[in-house]
């Protein structure tokens, strides 16, 4: 009898632990919703991008900072999100280099957006980033990540 009791409790712990270990994974949930990565902009509400200019850049990091190259200047700042996807980006922090005045406009229209940003949705290449009244302010493609 004491040996049946011990056969049945052994069964039951190793059951129990067979059931622990194949219990699925939980899946770790991205909370910054596919917004971290290096995007640069295809699409500026307010720019004309031609191939001739040096074309802006921008990092977002889960540290909470973004920073990057508006095309004349390097600058950085930093960023909230909540669930719901909205977006706070706080003023831009840059260098004071020169420019040509149409690649100062792009720098002024990319600052713009970015600074305006109030909602945006990502996917694996493409980030989209609208302003408070909904429209869309910046469209961006995802950059492979750089060689460190």
């Amino acid at each position: 009898m004491k040996k049946m009791l011990q056969l049945m409790a052994a069964l039951l712990v190793l059951a129990a632990l067979v059931s622990c270990k194949s219990a699925p994974k939980e899946e770790k949930k991205d909370l910054y919703y596919g917004l971290l990565g290096d995007w640069q902009p295809t699409v500026i509400a307010g720019a004309t991008q031609t191939s001739s200019l040096e074309q802006p850049e921008v990092s977002f990091r889960d540290t909470g900072d973004v920073f990057g190259y508006t095309g004349v200047n390097n600058f950085n700042t930093i960023f909230r999100i909540t669930p719901e996807k909205s977006l706070k980006i706080n003023p831009i922090i840059k260098t004071r280099r020169g420019g040509t005045p149409e690649a100062l406009a792009l720098e002024g229209a990319f600052e713009t957006a970015l600074t305006s940003a109030s909602r945006f949705e990502a996917s694996t290449d493409t980030l989209t980033i609208y302003g408070a009244d909904g429209a869309e302010v910046m469209q961006l493609k995802k950059l492979p990540p750089k060689a460190q």
